[in-house]
C-alpha cells in the first residue's frame, strides 16, 4: 500500500511570522521571559499590530478589515491608545 505524502506548505504560515516579529520567540531559550505577564503583553500586541495596522499585500487591507471588525486602517497610535 502506497501512503501519499502531503506537500510541503508554500508559505512559511503564522508560526514564522511570529517567530521573526516578537524576538523573545527566536531566541535559543524559546519563549524566555522573566515573566509571563511580559512574555504574554508581547504576543499579544504582535498579534494586535499583525490583525489591524499591518496592511497585507495579499488581502489590501488588514486582516481585522477583511474579517468585518473593523472599517479603517489603524496607526501605532492608535494599537496604543485602545491598549491603555
Amino acid at each position: 500500500m502506497l501512503l501519499a505524502r502531503r506537500p510541503p506548505p508554500s508559505s512559511p504560515g503564522v508560526d514564522t511570522t511570529t517567530r521573526l516579529h516578537v524576538k523573545r520567540l527566536s531566541r535559543l531559550t524559546l519563549a524566555f521571559s522573566k515573566k509571563l505577564e511580559n512574555f504574554e503583553a508581547a504576543v499579544g500586541l504582535h498579534f494586535a499590530y499583525y490583525n489591524f495596522v499591518k496592511r497585507h499585500n495579499s488581502l489590501r487591507c488588514t486582516p481585522a478589515m477583511a474579517a468585518g471588525v473593523e472599517r479603517a486602517f489603524w496607526t501605532v497610535g492608535d494599537l496604543v491608545e485602545a491598549t491603555v
